[in-house]
């Protein structure tokens, strides 16, 4: 048996906060489905690429960015290429919390940077090519990577199609929150989620499509309480 709380109710003053006007949107107008993914026998999905300019920062040799992306100023995604011992030099030096710039051909330069103080916080993918003394590497911050469920943190989702990222949200928010979580409010997680601003577009390029998602437990937990108050999503027929 599965008790639901009762979400809180509204202001007095008929004053709606991000949550709750969320969920009236959503009553107001369903989410649709969205369309499932292609099937793929792998566990692998392509992730779109640009080039977005040349990598500069103290280090020798010609670096190529073809993507990144940045939240509150912090970059959790950069895709680079070039001389091995140049590419090498850049992962240490934003490991260690320092920065690097892009230089794109058409408009201002970009500062990627883990942030003051913030050593060792990215996941390396290294793809070195001998006979060209060449490599690709791809830096995933440890917040896309390991997310931390213990209340209030951010996480990103690598959006392949809407199917996908609505599975993705939904696995997030199942270990995010103390009630049960199925899969058939997916659509609903991903609609109310975006409304409520719990989910949104990151500052990116090269072609990569990141969302931001915020992992505020008490928020999500309103999202399926009040939901289910409000009749948007009900409870599986045998668990009631």
């Amino acid at each position: 048996m599965i008790r639901v709380s009762k979400p809180a109710s509204p202001p007095s003053d008929g004053a709606l906060d991000a949550v709750q006007d969320a969920i009236r949107a959503v009553k107001r107008e369903p989410p649709m489905t969205p369309s499932a993914p292609p099937v793929s026998t792998g566990r692998l999905a392509r992730i779109d690429q640009a080039f977005c300019g040349e990598i500069t920062g103290s280090i020798t040799g010609q670096v190529f960015c073809y993507g990144y992306a940045i939240h509150d100023g912090v970059a959790v995604y950069i895709n680079l290429a070039g001389p091995r011992m140049a590419v090498e030099a850049i992962r240490a030096k934003l490991s260690k919390g320092g920065h690097v710039t892009v230089v794109p051909p058409d408009a201002p330069s970009v500062e990627l940077t883990a942030g003051e103080g913030n050593t060792g916080m990215y996941h390396a993918y290294l793809h070195y090519l001998p006979e060209a003394r060449f490599a690709s590497l791809i830096l995933v911050h440890a917040w896309a990577v390991a997310p931390n469920y213990g209340g209030k943190a951010t996480t990103f989702i690598f959006r392949i199609s809407d199917a996908q990222a609505a599975a993705k949200l939904a696995n997030h928010v199942t270990q995010l929150v103390n009630v049960p979580v199925f899969e058939a409010w997916s659509a609903y997680l991903y609609d109310a989620g975006q409304r409520a601003m719990l989910v949104r577009k990151t500052r990116a390029a090269g072609g990569i499509d990141l969302l931001t998602v915020d992992l505020d437990v008490d928020a999500w937990t309103r999202l399926i309480t009040g939901g289910l108050e409000q009749g948007v999503i009900e409870l599986p027929q045998q668990t009631t």
